[in-house]
């Protein structure tokens, strides 16, 4: 039998450049205001005032508000034919509003207001799936707020610890799902509010290693210290391309030594 002639070596293999990130926090901490920061961006936004925030901080971004599941289906199909020559990156805010959206449209395809089959768990949690694969396709980066949900599992000695990850799922803690969205992304990271211990200025950290308390990763092998504060996404993409171009390890600007988890 011949060679298939789909093997090729990974250092020819074309390369899109696009991203595709994951950013989630407690409400309020940010997330909006951290997508904002994207250049040449398009929010598809399911809550309307949701944008008001990165509008305030600057964001020159365009916004499609999303209303129904059908809403994700068109933007997708848009973005696919031509509407990702008009972006750099195109922001789902949120992730977890867009399940909700995707619940929504499952309950009304039953003729159900409130109470869910067993069957439409996996159903949802399929439609999401295919859906994140969809726009992780696209030829322009994709960046992804979540909401934040914990829940309490056991380390290697038994002992109980409070897992935070993105909120997706309505399985008994959502993990299934939360991780399998999780490793489809190449950055993941939690958004948390710090303190300047000497001037007490209020800044946020974007942990981008991950470990038993949160989860996150940095695919590009890019941000070493594990987290950046006063993160911005345009600069964050760039030193990604720095990092590709060079193909050697390095640190970024603006970050401190690793610290231990809180």
């Amino acid at each position: 039998m011949a060679r298939p002639k789909a093997i090729t070596k990974l250092s020819e293999a074309p390369n899109s450049g696009a991203r595709n990130w994951l950013i989630y926090s407690d409400p309020g901490i940010g997330k909006t205001v951290l997508a904002g920061t994207a250049p040449k961006a398009l929010f598809l936004t399911v809550e309307a005032a949701g944008t008001e925030s990165a509008k305030a901080f600057g964001s020159d971004a365009d916004e499609w508000i999303i209303n129904s599941w059908s809403d994700f289906k068109d933007a997708y199909a848009w973005l696919k034919k031509e509407g990702h020559r008009e972006y750099d990156w195109v922001n789902v805010d949120s992730v977890t509003e867009m399940e909700e959206l995707c619940w929504n449209d499952q309950l009304e395809s039953i003729g159900k207001e409130f109470e869910a089959r067993i069957q439409d768990y996996g159903i949802v949690d399929r439609k999401v799936k295919k859906m994140v694969d969809n726009f992780n396709r696209l030829p322009i980066n994709v960046l992804y707020t979540a909401q934040m949900m914990a829940f309490t599992t056991e380390d290697e000695d038994g002992d109980d610890i409070l897992k935070r990850l993105p909120k997706l799922g309505r399985t008994k803690d959502g993990a299934p799902l939360s991780n399998l969205i999780c490793g489809k992304m190449t950055l993941v990271g939690l958004l948390t509010p710090m303190e300047d211990e000497k001037g007490g200025e209020e800044y946020r950290r974007l942990w981008v290693h991950g470990g038993e308390k949160w989860v996150a990763k940095d695919r590009h092998d890019t941000f070493q210290e594990g987290f950046i504060d006063r993160p911005n996404i345009a600069e964050m993409n760039e030193l990604v391309v720095a990092r590709q171009a060079s193909g050697n390890r390095s640190s970024t600007k603006g970050t401190t030594k690793k610290k231990k988890e809180k």
